[in-house]
């Protein structure tokens, strides 16, 4: 889907587009958010952990790496 989209984008915009895979299988979306988006809402903090006591796990190891490269947007 990534790749179709993005060719998509390309062919609209004009520009290049890079894809990054940073998937991980069965990982839920709060653990690629990062600890500062859990301390300035502490309403979203305590809905997580309603439901799971991890969270940003893969913030460090997946998406602090591609911070350099101006991604401008993301699919999940």
């Amino acid at each position: 889907m990534a790749y179709y989209f993005a060719v998509a984008l390309q062919q609209a915009r004009k520009i290049p587009v890079g894809i990054v895979d940073n998937s991980v299988s069965g990982e839920v979306c709060q653990n690629f958010m990062s600890p500062a988006a859990f301390q300035s809402d502490p309403a979203l903090a305590a809905m997580v952990q309603r439901h799971t006591k991890e969270t940003s796990s893969q913030w460090k190891p997946l998406v602090e790496p591609i911070i350099p490269y101006c991604v401008r947007g993301v699919l999940w």
